[in-house]
C-alpha cells in the first residue's frame, strides 16, 4: 500500500476533528433540531474549505467503509417507521489520499460496494469501529478538560500563590478560632485577603485546587 502524504492526514484529521464537534452538537441539541442549523455544522464545513479533492474513507458502526458520506445506502429512511435516519461516520483519516485500489486490496469485503464497485464481495465481512457519536463525546470532555488544565496553569504566577497562601493562613486561622464572628480581627483579615485574592485571581480559576496543589491542604 502506498503511503499516505502527511498533509492529507493532516488536513482531514483537523476537518474530521470538526465534523466530531458537530456529531457532539448534534447529540446534545433538542429533539426535532435540524443538525445542518448548528453552528458546528457550519465550522465544520468553512474547516472543509481546505479540503481539494483527495479520496477519504468513512466507516459506519457495525457497517461498512464508504469513500462518500452521501453514498445512496446511508442517510435512509426506515421503511418500518418512515423517519429519516442520519449515518454518523467515523472518518479514517490514515487513508486520506490513498487510492480505491490502495484501499480494496488492505479491506476487501468490508467496503461498501455502492462506493467501491470493484470490491470483493465473497464474504460478509463487516469493519468493526467504536460508536463516532460516543468517541466524539468523549474526544470534546477531553479536550475541554485539557483546555481548563492550560488555563488554569497559564494563571499561577509568584504573586497569584502568594495571595493564594495569604488567604489560605487568615482562613485557617478564622475558621481554628472558632469562626468569630463578622466584627472580629479575624473575620477581617481573612475577608480582606480573599478580597485582594479575587482581584488578581482570573475568573474560574479554582483557588482551592490550588492551595491543595501547594501541599497547603
Amino acid at each position: 500500500m502506498e503511503t499516505t502524504t502527511r498533509h492529507e492526514v493532516e488536513v482531514d484529521t483537523r476537518i474530521g476533528a470538526a465534523y466530531a464537534d458537530f456529531l457532539a452538537a448534534t447529540h446534545d441539541a433538542a429533539k426535532g433540531t435540524d443538525p445542518k442549523t448548528l453552528p458546528e455544522w457550519d465550522a465544520f464545513l468553512a474547516a472543509d474549505t481546505d479540503y481539494t479533492g483527495w479520496n477519504r474513507y468513512y466507516a459506519v458502526p457495525g457497517g461498512h467503509i464508504h469513500s462518500d458520506m452521501n453514498c445512496s445506502t446511508c442517510n435512509r429512511v426506515n421503511s418500518q417507521t418512515g423517519q429519516w435516519t442520519r449515518t454518523t461516520f467515523a472518518w479514517i483519516t490514515d487513508l486520506s489520499g490513498l487510492t480505491a485500489d490502495d484501499v480494496i486490496a488492505a479491506y476487501g469485503p468490508t467496503l461498501c460496494t455502492v462506493c467501491f464497485p470493484n470490491a470483493p464481495v465473497e464474504t460478509t465481512a463487516k469493519v468493526k469501529i467504536a460508536d463516532p457519536v460516543q468517541e466524539a463525546l468523549t474526544a470534546r470532555n477531553e479536550r475541554k478538560i485539557a483546555e481548563a488544565q492550560a488555563r488554569y496553569e497559564a494563571a499561577i504566577t509568584p504573586e497569584l500563590d502568594a495571595l493564594v497562601v495569604a488567604f489560605h493562613v487568615a482562613s485557617e486561622a478564622h475558621n481554628a478560632a472558632g469562626a468569630p464572628g463578622l466584627g472580629s480581627d479575624l473575620y477581617k483579615t481573612a475577608r480582606n485577603a480573599y478580597a485582594a485574592l479575587a482581584d488578581k485571581m482570573p475568573k474560574g480559576f479554582n483557588w482551592s485546587r490550588r492551595v491543595k496543589d501547594l501541599g497547603l491542604r
